[in-house]
């Protein structure tokens, strides 16, 4: 409501952009692209123009994975949480496509789902520093 019909499809494709752009299996693409475009934009954001929306697609995607850069307790409240909704969803998609219950990922030990998240994902160079370099 409020917006022309012109601003609303820019909108819901900013929208659309920044959700697909958690999408893990494409985390170094995008990563690299947004280095690329730091590189050939420069640190000044507001002279981006159109380019806004990667950045904002790289915010979303850095608040979407820090869960385990928190405090130890809040990083395993917050994963047990993404588990169980993933279980839930995963429960439920069974139940509608009438899979067996060997296509269960509840045997899946949240412990170790995440394993090279931290070393590859997190480490600083990686998405938080790129960031941290836009003022």
């Amino acid at each position: 409501k409020g917006l022309t019909p012109k601003q609303y499809l820019e909108l819901r494709a900013i929208i659309i952009r920044c959700v697909l752009a958690t999408d893990m299996s494409k985390h170094f693409q995008e990563l690299k692209d947004f280095k690329q475009l730091m590189s050939e934009k420069g640190q000044a954001v507001d002279e981006w123009g159109e380019c806004t929306a990667n950045l904002m697609s790289m915010v979303l995607h850095a608040c979407d994975i820090s869960g385990q850069c928190k405090r130890r307790e809040t990083c395993i409240t917050w994963a047990d949480k993404c588990h169980e909704e993933f279980f839930g969803q995963g429960d439920r998609e069974m139940v509608a496509a009438a899979l067996p219950a060997c296509c269960s990922c509840r045997h899946l030990v949240p412990a170790g789902s995440a394993r090279g998240l931290a070393p590859f994902i997190l480490r600083p160079s990686a998405l938080f520093t790129p960031l941290a370099a836009c003022p």
